[in-house]
């Protein structure tokens, strides 16, 4: 079984998205994982192979198009098969990206968290953390088969999930927005 995860990761983009799409291929072991990354600056090819993952870098191109950025993925994976599962952590691929890829693929997993285009998707994870259920604005057609929708389900580092929490809690806010992830 193999799994294609097209995300992105740049010094303008930060990394939050390999990052958490390196999460989720260490959890689907022994599962073969392809990352399909576009050849950005700052990208992330040396994190995913020290990782022990493979990744084929995608042209670097102005603007963003899916139909074009599909026909790409295809291009890159030619000669790869068909694989199981299609993992899509991407702000600016929709539904069009995906069902290009549909004949090359047996399930879609979207991560997204804005909501704010149309997904064509089997699974969708919004790792957002909110009080009103989103599933009822999440643009999808057909409607995914599964939602999974936070805070009950998230792609977190193992080490995180290993901190023992304290008897009387502080809260803080801490967000990861900037480029380089770092405060």
């Amino acid at each position: 079984m193999r799994a294609v995860f097209r995300v992105d990761g740049s010094t303008h983009i930060g990394a939050g998205h390999v990052m958490r799409c390196l999460t989720l291929a260490k959890a689907l072991h022994p599962m073969q994982c392809v990352f399909v990354c576009r050849d950005l600056p700052g990208h992330m090819q040396d994190t995913i192979e020290a990782a022990g993952f493979e990744c084929r870098l995608l042209g670097a191109v102005k603007g963003s198009d899916e139909n074009r950025d599909a026909e790409a993925t295809l291009a890159i994976l030619n000669g790869f098969g068909p694989f199981s599962l299609l993992v899509v952590d991407h702000y600016a691929l929709g539904a069009r990206y995906c069902q290009a890829l549909q004949s090359q693929r047996q399930a879609t997993l979207v991560i997204d968290d804005l909501a704010n285009r149309p997904h064509y998707c089997d699974f969708l994870l919004d790792q957002n953390l909110f009080s009103t259920p989103r599933s009822v604005i999440w643009p999808t057609y057909p409607p995914p088969r599964g939602c999974c929708l936070a805070p009950d389900t998230h792609c977190c580092v193992r080490n995180f999930m290993r901190l023992p929490c304290p008897g009387s809690r502080k809260k803080f806010w801490y967000a990861l927005a900037g480029p380089m992830n770092t405060i």
